[in-house]
């Protein structure tokens, strides 16, 4: 594909080298795309009537754009930049005013919207009558100088797939015109066609599944390794002429970026563009500043004001290519030129930081070890010593690295990489988990965290540090694998497992990036995450711990494109966090799918997979939400409420945020007046444990009969028998002669337990213990950090 590219853009009249950046084995996740999407995204606000009085007008629609190229203008001692904003041809086309440029760090600059302006470059025109169509591309380029920094897309130089997942930037149009505020909004889909040739309406071929809205045309589409491949340009629509009226109606279009560098070489533009791979610098710095450009007040901007500089200590030069690497219509020498590029300095930060090697079968913990594979030092933490710098890299020979020559835990410092055996595919099939496998941490001892005490750590992972190609296993008391309390470390590609609590526990306002990694046999969790945490885990396997993840506190994580299966539960949340949970697949746990107690708010698409769990696929348990007056003397944590459950309703019963809600009583649809039924004995049960001490453990469901008819009732020993008094609900059986251990054990679930069903046969009646009940609600080692 790259040699056809190549040709393509050798026959024209511009003489173009490009230097091929390295081969890259694995893809960002969407996080790591999104740091560097809203460095180099800027929403457009056309034709405004004057400069500085405002950004947006009401009732106008906006556009979006991104940066591609710098060029530098040395004055003496001064500079500027000469900026390059790639957008939609349709989003600038109106004449007369000015086109104001918002960028990412606040501040505004202004282009003259005048046909005879060097300021705008239309890389199409519209034809027609009306000007209905547009020959050539759909694209224009916006030149403004600043005295600024800001980064420079990196662009593609092998064109996608279809298949492959594609990410846009862009800021909708609100529905209300009216408002003069902007959300950035990114989101992921896929590449699902490449029509060819483009359509000769404005040069359309990529369609996508990404949801798009008004006021993203312009925005960048990017691939999976953060690179630009293109522009978008027309969201969903029978009438969009891109494709066939089937594919037009369900998918989004844009502009590939490669007919964009031929037509800017026969235009005879000079154009700085950064083909550069993309550096690690760009995506840590938007990692750790995300955020700061996602809304815009329109009537904030003029241009005497500008906003807060992204960063005053952040070298931008980092993220940008020289001015001498640009598209000419004579020649581009800069390939040949990469000792004064700072950004092919930067993109190769990780070949010029150090690098060691251990190996605990054949290494020597010695001052000139670790320099080279074949000589290496014997142990991590013998590294870990020393004061390492950020991008150093730790490389791990296949061993297992345990107490007898480790000191637990690791404490990596920033930006340091532990690296083991890496995928070769980004994907861990069954040759790569083997390989992972081999790199064997296993152990851990007590370190002081930040909020919670002394905990036992294998590994704890500061901001920027990277963990990959290993795997991780803590089988001491309370074990955790990997701590996270702080910045935005990256953990991929490594397996989690036989963790005696938890395979990593992120808490404080830590925002790590998870992806692709496996999480099997741990004891408690996964996952735990607490505080204010949030971060994105992406494409990980949670199999066979009693919970998969347990998010509490305020924790606001992203979860997508996960998988859970064979837990206790798949997810509980709790206390007041609010995750968001996109397309990922949850099934076949042994009860609940996802479990939602006390304040939690979890934002769940319609495009997560959850089935096949058998208590219940999604439960909410707010226990001030049950709709039952509850006695004032109650302790408010022992509460039995209405639930659905299995198509009906039944009597649930709950211990605090700690406890996992077990299901009592079912009440099936064809019983007469089920809801009143359930309300009414969950009312009853709710009185009774008021009065009762350690209520669970000294109560009994048993059969009897009450002014002639069958009943059920609660009784606090075995020799009692059912009264008015302690009557909970009538059987309704027709027949005289039921078997009454068969009616009690249908409408009891305790089937579900492995224990089996506890109603036993007493004389001619049928009673069923509750302690039993009482100690399925103890609270679950994995729940060890939520309040009760």
């Amino acid at each position: 594909m790259l040699q056809s590219l190549l040709r393509f853009l050798l026959s024209t009249t511009a003489v173009l080298v490009i230097t091929l950046p390295p081969i890259k084995t694995i893809a960002l996740t969407a996080t790591e795309v999104e740091a560097i999407a809203w460095q180099v995204s800027v929403l457009i606000s056309p034709n405004l009537t004057a400069k500085g009085d405002r950004l947006l007008i009401p009732g106008s629609k906006t556009g979006s754009g991104v940066i591609i190229g710098r060029e530098r203008n040395l004055n003496g001692d001064n500079y500027s930049n000469t900026y390059y904003v790639l957008t939609a041809l349709h989003v600038v086309a109106k004449k007369g005013g000015f086109h104001a440029i918002a960028m990412p760090d606040g501040a505004v600059y202004y282009v003259e919207a005048n046909p005879m302006s060097d300021r705008i470059i239309p890389l199409g025109k519209f034809v027609g009558e009306l000007g209905q169509t547009i020959e050539g591309l759909d694209l224009a380029i916006l030149k403004f100088v600043s005295d600024r920094d800001y980064a420079v897309a990196p662009i593609a130089t092998t064109p996608p797939n279809p298949g492959e997942p594609i990410f846009i930037n862009g800021w909708p149009n609100p529905l209300n015109l009216g408002n003069i505020q902007r959300d950035r909004l990114f989101n992921s889909g896929n590449l699902r066609q490449i029509v060819n040739p483009p359509q000769a309406d404005g040069g359309y071929s990529f369609l996508y599944t990404n949801e798009t809205e008004s006021g993203m045309s312009g925005g960048p589409i990017f691939n999976g390794d953060g690179e630009l491949i293109g522009i978008h340009g027309r969201g969903r629509g029978i009438e969009n002429r891109c494709s066939s009226p089937e594919m037009n109606l369900n998918h989004s279009c844009g502009m590939p970026i490669f007919p964009l560098l031929p037509q800017i070489a026969a235009q005879k533009i000079s154009l700085p563009l950064n083909q550069n791979p993309v550096s690690i610098e760009i995506i840590q710095y938007g990692l750790r500043y995300r955020g700061q450009s996602d809304r815009i007040q329109g009537d904030r901007w003029p241009l005497t004001v500008l906003g807060t500089v992204i960063n005053p200590n952040f070298d931008a030069t980092l993220a940008l290519p020289n001015p001498e690497t640009s598209i000419n219509s004579t020649s581009v020498n800069a390939a040949n030129n990469d000792s004064g590029n700072p950004m092919n300095a930067a993109a190769n930060a990780q070949k010029s930081s150090p690098v060691y090697y251990v190996n605990p079968q054949t290494g020597t913990n010695h001052a000139t070890a670790g320099k080279t594979p074949e000589t290496p030092v014997k142990s991590i933490s013998y590294l870990l010593q020393s004061s390492l710098l950020p991008g150093t890299v730790i490389n791990l020979a296949p061993g297992i690295y345990n107490s007898s020559n480790e000191t637990f835990p690791f404490k990596l410092p920033t930006g340091v990489i532990l690296q083991g055996n890496m995928p070769e595919s980004g994907n861990q099939n069954q040759d790569n988990r083997e390989a992972i496998r081999e790199v064997l941490i296993v152990g851990g001892d007590f370190t002081t965290t930040r909020s919670w005490g002394q905990q036992n750590v294998t590994i704890v992972a500061s901001d920027r540090s990277q963990i990959s190609g290993v795997t991780v296993s803590n089988p001491l008391r309370n074990g955790t694998g990997i701590w996270v309390e702080t910045g935005n470390p990256i953990i991929r590609d490594n397996i989690f497992s036989k963790n005696n609590r938890e395979g990593i526990f992120i808490g404080d306002n830590a925002s790590p990036a998870i992806a692709n990694n496996q999480f099997i046999d741990n004891i408690s969790n996964g996952i735990s995450i607490s505080n204010e945490a949030g971060g994105e885990i992406h494409g990980n396997i949670f199999k066979n711990s009693e919970f998969g993840v347990v998010i509490a506190g305020n924790a606001a994580p992203f979860f997508t494109q996960n998988q859970f299966d064979g837990h206790r539960i798949g997810l509980i949340l709790t206390e007041q966090a609010h995750p968001k949970l996109n397309s990922n697949i949850i099934e076949n746990n042994r009860e609940y799918g996802v479990l939602s107690l006390s304040a939690a708010d979890p934002e769940i698409a319609s495009n997560n997979q959850i089935r096949g769990n058998p208590l219940s696929n999604k439960l909410a348990v707010k226990n001030h939400e049950w709709g039952l007056p509850l006695p004032a003397e109650l302790s408010p944590s022992l509460v039995f409420g209405c639930l659905e459950y299995d198509a009906g309703l039944a009597t649930w019963v709950s211990n605090g945020n700690t406890s996992i809600p077990q299901p009592m009583i079912l009440w099936p649809p064809e019983l007469l007046q089920p809801t009143n039924r359930c309300q009414s004995v969950a009312g009853k049960l709710n009185g009774i444990v008021a009065q009762v001490e350690n209520p669970l453990d000294n109560l009994f469901l048993k059969t009897g009969r009450v002014n002639n008819s069958l009943v059920v009732c609660w009784v606090s020993d075995w020799q009692s028998n059912c009264q008015a008094n302690n009557m909970l609900f009538p059987l309704q059986i027709n027949q005289e002669r039921i078997n009454r251990i068969q009616r009690l054990r249908d409408l009891l679930v305790f089937p579900i337990a492995q224990q089996g069903n506890p109603v036993q046969q007493l004389e001619e009646e049928a009673i069923a213990p509750l302690q039993f009940l009482s100690e399925r609600l103890q609270s679950p080692p994995g729940l060890w950090f939520v309040k009760p």
